[in-house]
């Protein structure tokens, strides 16, 4: 086998790797950085940079391997971090031109549709609900739950009535981010959740230890009810003081 052509096998290897992690799975292992060549050792280490969201390590890595075997996901980890900040919230400053310049040259690659995902988290904080329904429709693998938040926030927002759906959704908090908070906000605004359906939601996050979300989601009601962050802090504190007969105590 020629040198070229067991580049080319090593790099899909890789790439595949990569896929798998950028799919949130680790279903295929990265190889030992010591086996690598080279560019191979840089390719990951540009992998690890937009994991991180490190937008200038990324282009510098990017930069120092123009000729490897497979471009697409060389500039995929390019463009990636320049659409979150480093504690992986979506910007909504982020670019739009890499993008969507992107989309169209490698349309109908997993990678391709891997970039749409990251790009509706963008488009879903901008509540650009046009480009966001567009960019949508073409999700082709439709597995994150924080876009299908955004999604029926969008559906909201053109006067759907999506509390159904929202509360069938909204089952697995770890999955919520950003904008299932700011669906269930939303929807509460609108008047399509009830005061019970956010208080169902809060209890859910912090039954499962997600107690920073479960304070995000009652900030839908406005101001916290008295006694809230000790109730929620210091559990024990509250309970010995005695719980009042109001509804919002019993919450």
């Amino acid at each position: 086998m020629s040198n070229s052509l067991f580049r080319v096998y090593r790099a899909v290897a890789l790439a595949l790797s990569a896929a798998a992690l950028v799919a949130g799975t680790a279903a295929c292992a990265a190889p030992n950085d010591d086996t690598l060549a080279g560019d191979d050792q840089i390719f990951v280490q540009l992998r690890e940079a937009a994991r991180r969201n490190d937008a200038a390590k990324a282009a510098q890595l990017a930069a120092m391997i123009p000729n490897y075997p497979v471009p697409s996901y060389v500039e995929y980890f390019q463009i990636k971090p320049q659409l979150f900040d480093s504690t992986g919230r979506a910007r909504v400053d982020a670019p739009d031109a890499p993008v969507q310049s992107f989309l169209q040259r490698y349309d109908g690659q997993a990678i391709a549709d891997r970039l749409r995902n990251d790009y509706l988290l963008v488009l879903g904080a901008r509540h650009d609900w046009r480009s966001f329904d567009d960019q949508y429709k073409r999700f082709v693998l439709d597995d994150d739950t924080q876009v299908k938040c955004y999604a029926l926030e969008s559906r909201a927002a053109r006067g759907e009535n999506v509390a159904d759906a929202a509360r069938a959704l909204l089952v697995e908090p770890k999955y919520y981010g950003d904008a299932c908070v700011d669906l269930i906000t939303a929807l509460t605004v609108n008047q399509q959740f009830t005061s019970d359906d956010v208080w169902q939601q809060a209890r859910l996050a912090y039954e499962q230890n997600y107690t920073t979300l479960g304070g995000k989601i009652v900030d839908a009601l406005g101001a916290r009810p008295a006694g809230f962050d000790q109730a929620t802090s210091a559990p024990p504190l509250y309970l010995a003081r005695g719980i009042g007969p109001d509804a919002a105590s019993h919450q």
